[in-house]
């Protein structure tokens, strides 16, 4: 639309006086108006030049070449419609224009236009520097007006926009209209609004963009290319507004600030000495107190790139990839972190948080626990026969990476690693608990039941024969509308002492410390269950398409507490009523649909290790079940009460629960171990107490596992070592030659060294390659720091094995086994030409120089 179209309003000067020309474009608006008698318009008045210009297009999509800029002059007065709003009951009406001194000259070009002249006087200076064009904005619209909007880059500063209004306010007439309808008025600077949001987004984008060994590209490029758009997507509306402030932005003014400070910071590390990471710590603590007031549990605010995953004492939670970067790496172990205060808000932690990471070419050992009631004493008595078997001062928690529970299995889970018990303390614990929660309600306690009624009744139970039976009757009644046997209050308060109060499953925990992902799976209780999981982890590195089974609270900010999880987990069907957890949903026990869970933790392990062939381990431990009866019964049993429709149901969905399908599937894996004991009987109810003596004298005695049990002992001993290339392999003739060396994740300051390679040694351990033995023992190799370190010279076609072996058993495979050069190529980032994520110095590509010692062939 040509500019001489919209004018409305024009002053231009008449000797000492000047005329005020109306054209009729107020008219031809009113006419676009489809019910000008009941719709209500609001007005917007837009004063200044260039960047009112750009406001109006952002915002109301009104285009106007610099070629019409120029030719305009400044004592015209505009007016627009914005047309998505023509039709609604509050048309907006837009008039912009400028501030001006003087009146025009000669009046503005007027063709084709129907113009009406009016001659006004011209104050004297009354109205200080805004002029005769000031009483237009002050008498003429300012009556009429909802907004006034000065936009002060244009306007030669904010104390010319302040003496125009305070020279209104002065020669202010009075108003006959309320003070509630007296214009607002709006002052639009260049300056970004005070906050940390635009310094913050472009340092974290220079912190994803440029990490050490990578090209620097122009800075203004990459922020078109990689940023820009996302940036604008992520702000929905062309106006962004900051909370807890009256001031607001343009999208297009905020993403260009962004790209400002991008390239500033792209400038101070390619003509100084720091390096990204360095610049934007030092940027996140230079706004510390912004952090204060703002928390999520969905985004780490440190980087704005990943899902966090430790909740730190001062509520702010960080993600892995932070803690790599920002951490200080213990000199020690390499793949431990010590954070000792808060990225965000620079809080000091109460303690040193130890976060230990995985090495990049170790594999994952997983453990699987099914559900079964106080029949979960069997799995810790069965874990305990394992600890003594290994024989090692090393926690059983510190060779599991991948830990699901069912039920009371996802309860013992949740103990041992969360909470970090001990296989003796979690025994106790599992039957303190146990015989609290199972304690059925005193029928006299009933909550609606009479008081009077409740004084007689222990009194007429004791003359009356019959009424034991239906008190009992009267008590499954009360079960049944009670959604359970027993009260929520029982479980409730039991596993609020076992867990905390308040504590999230995000906390720093002893999980943190071992490294391990908790995976704690539960039924939604909705008219299609669903199987859902509970993390430690709150999904991060999962793929989208496994999203949707992970429960993460849905504002970002509610976290989700231990003790409301391990009631959900344990809320059994007609046991426990379900758990509703605020802001979450209502969920009940996942055994019906899932009771093993080892289908969960095998999609965990393959989406947070996408590089991960197979685990090195999966230990599976079930809660008993009864020996299976070879003969089919032949009889034409027509009990009703023993094989009617009900008890047939009743036993499909118990022999379902147990996932024999499942197990079978697995079955012949050799990295799968499925360690259960049989009843000769049928198996103890899950709220049966008093048997749990006999459960744990069972598992401990029980000889038809004690083969796996060794089994699992070596595999467990082997998954203390990997392998490790030493530099990018060279191939020749379709084999890679090349270097590495295997190491162990106990380190020398570890108390269990010296027992293990002790016990290495005394039983002639050695390792092989690829079916061949390698020269020595497998503990004759330690580096200057004395851990362990032996070095082991390649001649392969791409893929090879490396095993432990004692004594005259069976060969195991250590952590990753068996490995692929190109697999170890990508974990270790000898290709990452643009650097890699976690800040760390790229390892030098190339090979090494050819090594006097013999090589050994790998086939």
């Amino acid at each position: 639309m040509r500019y001489n179209k919209t004018l409305w309003l024009s002053l231009y000067s008449r000797g000492n006086n000047a005329d005020l020309l109306v054209s009729d474009r107020m008219q031809s608006i009113l006419d676009c108006v489809p019910n000008p008698d009941f719709q209500r318009p609001s007005l917007l008045v837009l004063i200044g030049n260039v960047s009112k210009t750009i406001a109006l297009r952002e915002l109301f999509g009104l285009k106007r070449t610099g070629r019409f800029n120029l030719r305009r002059s400044p004592t015209e007065v505009h007016l627009h419609v914005d047309p998505m709003s023509v039709f609604g009951d509050n048309p907006l009406f837009i008039v912009d224009g400028d501030l001006c001194d003087k009146p025009a000259a000669k009046p503005s070009a007027t063709k084709g236009l129907d113009m009406t002249r009016r001659s006004i006087t011209r104050p004297n200076e009354e109205f200080g520097s805004s002029g005769p064009i000031g009483s237009i904005y002050g008498q003429l619209l300012a009556p009429f007006a909802n907004v006034f909007c000065f936009f002060c880059e244009d306007l030669e500063g904010v104390k010319r926009v302040s003496r125009h209004l305070a020279a209104w306010l002065e020669h202010d007439y009075p108003s006959t209209l309320p003070a509630g309808t007296r214009p607002r008025v709006v002052v639009v600077t260049e300056k970004s609004p005070a906050g940390a949001e635009t310094p913050i987004m472009a340092s974290s984008f220079f912190l994803d963009n440029c990490p050490p060994g990578s090209h620097y590209f122009a800075p203004e490029n990459v922020f078109s290319l990689l940023y820009e758009g996302n940036l604008k997507n992520a702000c929905k509306h062309r106006v962004m507004a900051f909370e807890e402030s009256n001031k607001v932005i343009l999208r297009s003014g905020f993403v260009d600030m962004v790209r400002k400070h991008f390239e500033h910071y792209v400038h101070q590390a390619t003509h100084g000495s720091k390096l990204p990471a360095d610049i934007h710590i030092e940027n996140l603590g230079r706004h510390k107190c912004h952090w204060l007031k703002v928390y999520s549990n969905s985004v780490c605010l440190a980087c704005l790139r990943r899902r966090p995953i430790y909740d730190l004492p001062c509520g702010h939670v960080i993600c892995g990839n932070c803690v790599r970067v920002f951490g200080e790496t213990s000199k020690k172990e390499p793949y431990v972190f010590h954070v000792r205060r808060c990225f965000l808000c620079q809080a000091v932690m109460p303690k040193d948080l130890c976060v230990r990471m995985h090495p990049p070419t170790a594999g994952v050992g997983i453990l699987c626990i099914d559900g079964g009631g106080i029949r979960g004493i069997m799995p810790l008595q069965i874990i305990k026969r394992i600890r003594d078997r290994i024989d090692l001062p090393i926690p059983f928690q510190r060779f599991i990476k991948v830990a699901f529970g069912i039920s009371s299995g996802g309860l013992i889970v949740a103990d041992l690693f969360m909470n970090g018990s001990s296989i003796e303390e979690s025994s106790e614990k599992f039957e303190a608990l146990a015989k609290c929660i199972f304690q059925r309600r005193a029928i006299t306690n009933v909550p609606f039941l009479p008081k009077i009624l409740k004084d007689m009744m222990p009194l007429v139970a004791n003359g009356l024969h019959p009424l034991p039976s239906l008190l009992y009757l009267a008590d499954m009644i009360i079960s049944y509308f009670n959604d359970g046997l027993y009260p929520s209050s029982n479980i409730e308060s039991a596993l609020k002492r076992v867990f905390g109060a308040n504590r999230s499953i995000l906390d720093i925990s002893s999980a943190v410390a071992t490294g391990t992902l908790i995976g704690l799976p539960v039924a939604t209780a909705s008219d299609k269950p669903t199987c859902r999981i509970f993390t430690n982890y709150n999904c991060e590195g999962e793929q989208s398409n496994y999203n949707d089974y992970t429960i993460k609270p849905r504002d970002g900010t509610v976290k989700l507490r231990l003790w409301e999880i391990a009631q959900a987990i344990s809320a059994a069907q007609g046991v426990f009523p379900a758990k509703h957890i605020h802001g979450v949903g209502t969920f009940q026990d996942a055994g019906p649909l899932e009771n093993d869970p080892l289908i969960s933790a095998l999609t965990t392990a393959a989406m947070a290790f996408p590089l991960l062939e197979e685990p090195d381990f999966i230990v599976s431990l079930g809660t008993g079940e009864p020996k299976p009866h070879d003969e089919l019964p032949i009889a034409n049993s027509r009990n009703t009460w023993k094989n009617g429709a009900l008890p047939r149901l009743c036993r499909l969905v118990l022999e379902k629960m147990r996932d024999k399908k499942v197990r079978q599937a697995f079955q012949g894996h050799p990295r799968y171990h499925r360690l259960n004991v049989q009843f000769d009987g049928d198996e103890p109810r899950l709220d049966d107490v008093h048997s749990i003596p006999e459960l744990k004298c069972k598992a401990e005695q029980d000889q038809s596992i004690s083969r796996e049990i060794d089994n699992v002992a070596r595999c467990f001993v082997a998954s203390l070592f990997y392998f490790e290339l030493d530099s990018l392999p060279r191939q020749i003739g379709g084999r890679y030659r090349g270097t590495g060396h295997i190491l162990c994740s106990i380190r020398q300051n570890d108390p269990a060294f010296p027992v293990l390679f002790s016990r290495l040694s005394q039983s002639s351990a050695r390792f092989w390659i690829d079916g061949w033995p390698e020269v020595g023992n497998a503990d004759d190799n330690f580096d200057s720091d004395g851990n362990f370190r032996k070095r082991v010279e390649l001649n392969t076609n791409g893929r090879f094995t490396v095993t432990l072996q004692e004594n005259t058993s069976e060969q195991c495979n250590v952590s990753g086994s068996p490995f692929s050069v190109e697999r170890l190529i990508r974990l270790q980032g000898f290709k990452a030409v643009f650097g890699q994520q976690d800040h760390k110095k790229r390892k030098s590509p190339r090979p090494l120089a050819n090594s006097r010692r013999k090589q050994r062939r790998i086939v």
